[in-house]
């Protein structure tokens, strides 16, 4: 943890050679803008030890959203995550935001993207609903005209079920096949779990981190804090990893 002139971090790190890491940051000071500013504000140095490399990646995601040093702006932009969910309304399949605060964000199977704001989840849903000529108004990205078919299917960008030419139910069936590289893995398991990294516990439930605790300690002092907010940092590093921990992941009891 880098710090200036106050006790608010101007940056946080990790390293598995704290020497080597923080000399890295001086040396090229006069290369990089980021590492110039730092270089020129830093007055002390704290550091925090972890048990190996997930706890450290888990601790910093944390420290960072808690402490808002003001060179990590990238692990900051958490509070804004969004994405859609797909309902299915009077036979056709459409789209609703939902933010990090529905209780069911993160356990939803049904849970399309991340995005960092309204106005980039409905351009980036709108390219893709262009990309495969399907209907803005069914799917609930634009109002209804009145009745009238789309725009886009006058320009021939929607295959026209909003004026019946395509079939309800194959449009819902684009509709999946198009956003199925898009959906959210719900978190696997029944509540929270720790995972094993040397004498640690990791506690993480929902795509959220609850804390680290001693394997000799109680894990109960951090679950029993109740559901915290879904970390698309935690989602982004867990995702994939979980499957592959084995028994390092344990299911803790309620």
């Amino acid at each position: 943890l880098f710090y200036g002139e106050n006790d608010l971090p101007l940056y946080i790190g990790k390293a598995n050679n704290l020497r080597r890491r923080i000399l890295s940051h001086f040396s090229t000071d006069h290369a990089l803008p980021k590492e110039l500013a730092i270089s020129q504000q830093v007055e002390r140095i704290d550091w925090l030890h972890a048990s190996g490399e997930l706890g450290a990646l888990l601790r910093e995601a944390a420290l960072v959203k808690k402490l808002k040093p003001a060179h990590n702006v990238k692990l900051r932009a958490n509070e804004e995550i969004c994405s859609w969910r797909l309902i299915e309304r009077n036979g056709s399949l459409r789209l609703a935001l939902a933010n990090t605060n529905d209780l069911f964000f993160g356990h939803d199977p049904a849970l399309y993207g991340l995005y960092t704001s309204k106005r980039k989840a409905t351009d980036a849903m709108k390219a893709m609903a262009d990309a495969h000529k399907l209907c803005h108004v069914t799917l609930g990205l634009e109002k209804p005209r009145g009745g009238k078919a789309c725009f886009a299917s006058q320009v021939k960008k929607c295959l026209g079920v909003c004026a019946g030419r395509e079939p309800v139910e194959e449009h819902n069936a684009r509709v999946r096949e198009a956003l199925s590289g898009l959906r959210l893995q719900p978190w696997p398991y029944a509540g929270p779990v720790g995972i094993l990294e040397g004498d640690n516990l990791h506690v993480v439930d929902g795509w959220a981190y609850l804390g680290t605790v001693h394997i000799q300690d109680d894990p109960g002092i951090l679950t029993r804090r109740g559901q915290q907010p879904f970390d698309r940092d935690v989602y982004q590093l867990l995702n994939k990893k979980l499957a592959s921990l084995g028994d390092r992941v344990r299911v803790l009891l309620p």
